[in-house]
């Protein structure tokens, strides 16, 4: 079996996404995949070698779509170059926005005879099932078979303001204005030191792989892919975990409030990702409040803590 395009950047969601697919691998009793990769580091003869059978599955997410055109761009790529092997889209949601890019998704979608796409919301699945000629089931985002870490995280701060910097987001998130004690974070940005080690040794790994070497030298990646995304989840947490109330507008930032039993108050992206994601699955839990901005969010938020000041909160 082999996973692709795994996630070698900051965005702590991403890396939980991986770790719980690692851990429903385990689950089902299957061993790790032996073939792992990043977009650009894609070898199709190396994976051709490694993984000469079985599924190839693509790492899931928010990307599925032109929102993040070069992750849509390698999929279709590996539907193009192994159109005999199994393929399975790990859970995503889908966001079009061009229909040029639609109709070429859809080309590559339906050009593939073993193609399976899971979708993580119900939005997604009726936009699938009308336009993707391939099997479609729903099935819930990888992260949430995760667990809390084992350490204690201290608590230092009594809300943090979690918001989207990038074109998912709304830019400067307008609640910010209205609160001066709560600036705006996000949690894409991460110290260099252990990353870039860890980055070296994944390109010395690359660079001596001549083909004689590469089997031999391959399996070092999936060691550090782990590592990376270990040391991203668990800088998540520590985010999280180090205040009593969080307010979000990152779908993962959601899920691991649901881990660590921490309450939140969540507003949606520019494409309606968390909302779609909430009614699907966890609009039950009294955890997390669906808000109708930011701005409201936070001013929920503040409410609250002024309420629980001086209890204990679940």
């Amino acid at each position: 079996m082999a996973l692709l395009d795994f996630p070698n950047y900051g965005n702590v969601g991403d890396s939980a996404i991986w770790l719980g697919e690692l851990e429903m691998c385990r689950r089902m009793r299957r061993p790790p995949p032996a073939y792992q990769c990043q977009r650009h580091s894609f070898d199709p003869d190396l994976l051709g070698r490694v993984v000469p059978e079985g599924a190839i599955l693509l790492h899931g997410g928010g990307n599925f779509g032109d929102l993040w055109p070069k992750h849509q761009e390698f999929r279709e790529l590996v539907l193009s170059t192994f159109p005999d092997r199994v393929i399975v889209q790990l859970p995503q949601s889908i966001c079009f926005q061009s229909a040029t890019a639609l109709d070429r998704a859809r080309r590559a979608v339906g050009a593939h005879p073993c193609f399976t796409l899971l979708v993580r919301d119900l939005e997604s699945l009726e936009f699938a099932r009308k336009y993707f000629d391939s099997p479609v089931s729903l099935c819930p985002d990888p992260s949430v078979v995760l667990r809390p870490p084992d350490r204690h995280i201290q608590q230092r701060d009594d809300l943090l303001f979690l918001s989207r910097d990038d074109h998912e987001g709304y830019g400067v998130a307008t609640g910010n204005m209205h609160d001066r004690r709560f600036p705006a974070v996000d949690w894409t940005r991460e110290s260099r030191g252990a990353v870039e080690v860890y980055n070296w040794l994944l390109g010395a790994a690359r660079f001596f792989q001549s083909p004689p070497m590469a089997k031999l030298l391959h399996p070092i990646t999936p060691v550090i892919y782990l590592r990376l995304a270990e040391m991203r989840f668990a800088r998540g947490c520590e985010l999280l975990g180090g205040s009593r109330v969080v307010v979000a507008n990152r779908l993962h930032a959601h899920l691991m409030c649901l881990i660590l039993g921490i309450p939140h108050f969540l507003s949606d992206t520019r494409y309606g990702k968390l909302r779609a994601y909430y009614k699907t699955w966890t609009s039950t839990s009294d955890l997390g409040v669906f808000c109708d901005s930011e701005t409201d969010a936070l001013e929920k938020a503040v409410t609250f803590l002024g309420t629980h000041r001086s209890k204990a909160l679940p």
